[in-house]
């Protein structure tokens, strides 16, 4: 029977060590001021967790996602481990003191986020508009975040070693291993790499610091408004021959050759470059938004009803079409009345037809807001109402079609 209790005994107080030893071994989660001051210390990277506690739905269950993360992260004490709880309704003393305090360095505009921020506060690594599941999974990309720092700090450990633009080119090559939207905190790294390669003879000090806005806004539309067409055209081919500059960013160039041939009042021209920009990388966001600006001004316009709106108006002569079967069912003349809402938009060539076979049509191109058509017999189910519209970028309007005899 003693045995038996010293078996229990002993037994009971291995299985309180080890809960004991588990509870010691957990992995603290900071608040991002105290994980700076740790990761400054200790020359480690910071993952930080982006909540708002009082008003996020379903803060407590993210808060545990990132604790089981935390947990079962082969990173472990790699790194520090941080919760910046961004809440809101605060006091103007509070919001005062926050202001303090350091921050994460790159902006979270969907919540939850986590981000990567190396030893010296500066950021890596981005993850926003997360799940429960996601930040479950979130680990090996934060690894390769990791490993990212890493490859960095080889690039800049050979830097600090030369001189000159093979020094501007491994700083370089280290910030290209990073996001662009982290750029903004690398600014003294830029500084060095225009120390080192004044001239931008590498041409990764353009390739780093290139704002596609500036360059349209900056340099191409002040030559257009001097109209000096052929200085835009050979700027643009310029920028367009850079070796250094990403294909993205060459996609951001090539729209100023649409925008060039448009001042010039070349249209046909004008949109071949809007296509071949689209066609230089047609997986890009910017890429599918030149294509559809390319079939905004292409394609003809379908209209779902009787009515038009703001995105139905062309500023040219655009074909439009709209089914009328079920208001224009016999033979006979009809007036087709155009009422604007707000709108100055002009209408022309009115035409019915069945799969593209013209039934009736006005006799002149003249632009107006009421027609008469006539049909010498019964029309099908499907007839269509073919027309021209152009107007400015604004209106909407009602299309009254009333048979006369």
């Amino acid at each position: 029977m003693n045995n038996l209790f010293h078996t229990m005994k002993t037994y009971l107080m291995f299985l309180l060590m080890f809960a004991l030893a588990m509870v010691c071994s957990a992995i603290d989660i900071l608040s991002y001021p105290e994980a700076c001051q740790k990761a400054k210390n200790e020359k480690k990277p910071i993952v930080v967790f982006s909540d708002g506690s009082n008003w996020l739905p379903h803060s407590r269950e993210f808060r545990e996602s990132y604790r089981n993360l935390v947990d079962q992260s082969p990173l472990g004490t790699q790194v520090v481990w941080a919760i910046k709880d961004d809440k809101v309704g605060l006091t103007p003393e509070e919001i005062q003191e926050e202001k303090k305090r350091p921050s994460p360095p790159i902006k979270i505009w969907a919540y939850p986020g986590i981000q990567v921020v190396d030893s010296e506060g500066r950021g890596i690594f981005r993850m926003q508009n997360l799940n429960v599941q996601k930040i479950g999974k979130a680990d090996a990309i934060l690894q390769k975040s990791v490993q990212m720092i890493r490859r960095r700090d080889e690039f800049w450990a050979k830097a600090d070693k030369l001189k000159g633009p093979l020094a501007a080119e491994n700083w370089a090559k280290g910030l290209l291993l990073l996001p662009s939207y982290v750029r903004g905190s690398y600014k003294s790294i830029l500084e060095r790499i225009r120390k080192e390669d004044p001239e931008d003879k590498t041409g990764y000090y353009l390739r780093l610091t290139f704002n596609a806005a500036g360059f349209i806004g900056g340099q191409i539309n002040p030559l257009l408004k001097e109209k000096k067409y052929d200085e835009a055209y050979s700027l643009a081919n310029k920028y367009l021959q850079l070796p250094r500059l990403s294909q993205e960013q060459k996609q951001h160039v090539a729209v100023a050759l649409w925008r060039i041939a448009a001042a010039e009042g070349n249209k046909e021209k004008s949109l071949l470059y809007l296509k071949r920009t689209a066609q230089m990388n047609p997986n890009t966001t910017f890429g599918q938004n030149c294509m559809r600006l390319y079939n905004f001004y292409t394609k003809p316009i379908e209209l779902t009803s009787l009515r038009w709106f703001d995105t139905d108006i062309r500023p040219d002569w655009t074909l439009a079409r709209v089914k009328v079967g079920h208001v224009v069912k016999e033979a006979g003349t009809y007036i087709i009345e155009f009422k604007q809402l707000n709108s100055r938009t002009r209408f022309r060539k009115l035409e019915f037809q069945t799969r593209g076979k013209t039934l009736a049509k006005v006799p002149d191109d003249k632009d107006r807001y009421r027609f008469e058509l006539t049909l010498p017999s019964n029309p099908s189910s499907d007839m269509t109402l073919v027309f021209e519209m152009r107007g400015s970028e604004h209106g909407a309007g009602e299309i009254m079609i009333t048979k006369k005899s």
